[in-house]
């Protein structure tokens, strides 16, 4: 009789355990927010597009005269966090002392190539993001970055001026 008493507390204790648990669980705003979390999951967030190019002093100068451009890509944060973002298109120009960082697109799918389409050194660099294509181009002094035709004025979504006596950057 008592086993029986002591079963049925800890059944019944397991009810009231299971029916706090649930009543937690799928409280409303416990219940939304774990949907948002999910859905911030599966849908990664945009990230942030830069305006302009964001300057910073590098801790070691570049050889005189030479500079550096190239695409990069930023996925801190596109996966395992609580807020997923997109990976981020990032437009990198170096001389002197000096990098300059733009971010110039949010992508879910991204990736880098090689510049081969005119054989000339114009082209320097390549990237797809979500089927958008990005070129990275010198001329007139100048690292331009170009979406989808490197030959349209009216297509370029971003550049920086070379100082004087500044090489513009080759294909690597």
């Amino acid at each position: 009789m008592v086993m029986g008493m002591v079963s049925l507390v800890i059944v019944l204790g397991s009810y009231i355990l299971m029916a706090v648990t649930f009543k937690t669980i799928l409280s409303p705003e416990k219940y939304l927010t774990g949907v948002a979390m999910y859905i911030g999951h599966v849908f990664p967030s945009k990230r942030v597009i830069d305006e302009n190019p964001i300057p910073r002093k590098l801790s070691h100068s570049l050889d005189p005269g030479l500079s550096e451009a190239e695409f990069d890509i930023n996925t801190g944060g596109d996966q395992m966090s609580l807020r997923r973002v997109q990976a981020g298109l990032v437009f990198l120009v170096r001389f002197q002392d000096m990098e300059y960082r733009q971010t110039i697109d949010s992508c879910n799918g991204v990736g880098q190539g090689t510049a081969l389409r005119d054989n000339t050194e114009r082209e320097i660099d390549y990237a797809l993001c979500d089927h958008k294509e990005y070129w990275l181009v010198t001329e007139e002094r100048k690292v331009r970055v170009y979406k989808d035709d490197p030959h349209n004025p009216n297509s370029i979504v971003s550049e920086i001026d070379l100082p004087d006596g500044i090489k513009p950057p080759t294909f690597r």
